[in-house]
C-alpha cells in the first residue's frame, strides 16, 4: 500500500519537476538571446558612431554626426522594443502552456496578479537634433 502510494508520488514529482526546469531552462536561454541582441545592437551603434565621429571637419559635419546619431539611437531603441516584446509574447505563451499542463496533471497552476503580469516595453524616440545654430 506504502509502496504504490510513494511510487505514484514519486513520478507525479518527477513529472511535476521536468516541465519546470523546462520552463526555466527555456526563459534562460530566451534571456540571454535577448540581452546578446541587445548587445549587438548597441554595439553596431558605438562602432557606426567612431567611424562618424572621426568625420569631423566643421560644424556642417558635426550637425551631420548628431543627425545621424539621432537616427541610429532611434534604430536601436526600436531593435531593443522588437526584441523584448517578442520575448514577453514567448514568455506570455511558454505560461500558458505550462498551467494548462499543469491543469492536466491535476496540479493546481498558479494565478499573477496584475502587478506580475507581463507588460509591452514602450520606449519613446529621442528627440531629433536641431539645425539652429549657437554662437561660438
Amino acid at each position: 500500500m506504502y509502496q504504490d502510494f510513494f511510487s505514484q508520488w514519486n513520478e507525479k514529482t518527477k513529472n511535476s519537476f521536468t516541465p519546470l526546469i523546462e520552463l526555466n531552462q527555456l526563459f534562460t536561454r530566451t534571456t540571454e538571446r535577448l540581452t546578446h541582441q541587445h548587445i549587438e545592437a548597441t554595439n553596431e551603434f558605438f562602432s557606426n558612431s567612431v567611424e562618424q565621429f572621426s568625420a569631423f571637419k566643421d560644424v556642417k559635419s558635426a550637425e551631420s554626426f548628431m543627425n545621424l546619431q539621432s537616427q541610429a539611437i532611434n534604430k536601436v531603441n526600436e531593435k531593443v522594443q522588437a526584441n523584448t516584446q517578442q520575448t514577453l509574447d514567448l514568455f506570455s505563451t511558454t505560461i500558458k502552456e505550462y498551467h494548462a499542463w499543469l491543469e492536466k496533471y491535476g496540479f493546481t497552476p498558479f494565478n499573477f496578479n496584475s502587478s506580475q503580469t507581463l507588460q509591452s516595453v514602450e520606449t519613446k524616440p529621442t528627440p531629433k537634433a536641431s539645425g539652429k545654430k549657437t554662437a561660438a
